[in-house]
């Protein structure tokens, strides 16, 4: 074991002294780039996702506020008998009576 990882050091001590050569410099340049231009983008999943939360947070909103509108409606029958103030305590002279009136 210990030959293996000797020469395994030397052969990576020579990896790392070999400087890369480049031989043909445009050819490399122009297959990244062919490469770049291939490569799908994953922008319209996120943009899908993105579409997906905000429709799902307005319709969360919605749930939200006719559930709390449910919960705090009054129904309209039930409280115009408990505002009405029958006749005969109704003062002559009070500003509310005759807005009752009208």
């Amino acid at each position: 074991m210990k030959k293996e990882e000797m020469n395994y050091e030397k052969w990576l001590e020579q990896l790392k002294k070999t400087p890369p050569v480049l031989e043909n410099p445009d050819a490399l340049t122009e297959d990244i780039m062919r490469a770049v231009k291939a490569a799908p983008f994953r922008n319209r999943p996120v943009r899908r996702l993105n579409f997906a939360a905000w429709c799902s947070a307005i319709a969360a909103t919605l749930l939200l506020g006719l559930w709390v509108a449910e919960a705090v409606a009054v129904d309209p029958i039930l409280s115009s008998e408990v505002t009405r103030i029958p006749k005969p305590y109704q003062s002559k002279h009070s500003p509310r009576s005759e807005a009752m009136r009208d």
